[in-house]
């Protein structure tokens, strides 16, 4: 926007163009000083514009900038918080005492229910079906190393209404780091069923979809347990409840 500046004459007051020698008006000779002052008072009202302009235009870029600053910091303090949660344990049950000796025949009481056929119901207890598993878990101890720079070191079983935890506790120089699946399990038409409903590294949260992607990370300890797996998708029920499994062997 240009603003036009006029040249007021002193005897009759008409405003004249700022170019203009002699009034328009009453035909008096015009002050040529007066003239360069309201040349320059318009080169000044340009000027002091265009400086408010830049200066604006500078906060817009400040601005933008302090944005995109508080932006990166909030996005490193949530990588930052990742981190932290996938290193932190999971809440586990208590370390089985080494008095429990139930633990190690669990197998051996699957093997007989299902050889009497006589719908016999057993139920165990975390801490026996853990024990058991430390067992297991030490005599397949080979197959459970085939992961580079992961050591092996626990497979911790949690039970609850209907579902069933398992975490992994694998070393890596030394940090532990804890991975575990959280399974629904159903018997359909007799055969037994484990749907995966999602699962956690460390105490951040894994979206169930994502956890099919993470099935390798389990796949030594399933085969570890895989002669217990099968025994248990012979029997006729499964029921999982807070801190303990039922198991209905199937009838003759």
């Amino acid at each position: 926007m240009t603003t036009i500046t006029k040249l007021i004459c002193p005897e009759c007051r008409y405003e004249n163009e700022a170019e203009r020698v002699y009034c328009h008006g009453c035909g008096a000779r015009l002050s040529k000083p007066a003239a360069e002052a309201a040349k320059n008072e318009e080169a000044q009202t340009i000027e002091t514009r265009e400086r408010l302009r830049r200066m604006m235009d500078n906060r817009g870029v400040k601005a933008r900038q302090w944005a995109t600053n508080i932006a990166k910091l909030l996005f490193g303090s949530c990588i930052a918080a990742a981190l932290i949660q996938m290193f932190l344990p999971p809440d586990l049950p208590a370390a089985t005492g080494k008095d429990l000796v139930l633990g190690p025949q669990i197998g051996l009481e699957l093997e007989n229910a299902l050889f009497q056929h006589r719908g016999a119901q057993l139920t165990y207890r975390e801490d026996q079906v853990n024990s058991y598993l430390g067992t297991v878990f030490k005599r397949k101890k080979v197959s459970l190393l085939d992961k580079p720079m992961l050591d092996f070191e626990h497979g911790i079983a949690q039970f609850g209404e209907g579902t069933f935890r398992m975490t992994l506790e694998r070393s890596f120089f030394g940090l532990s780091i804890y991975t575990s699946g959280l399974y629904r399990a159903s018997t359909q038409d007799g055969k037994f069923a484990a749907a995966n409903v999602g699962g956690l590294v460390g105490r951040m949260p894994i979206h169930p979809q994502l956890m099919h992607y993470a099935d390798f990370l389990f796949s030594d300890a399933w085969k570890a347990m895989e002669q217990d797996r099968k025994q248990v998708e012979k029997f006729a029920a499964i029921e999982f409840h807070p801190q303990t499994v039922v198991l209905t062997a199937p009838v003759r």
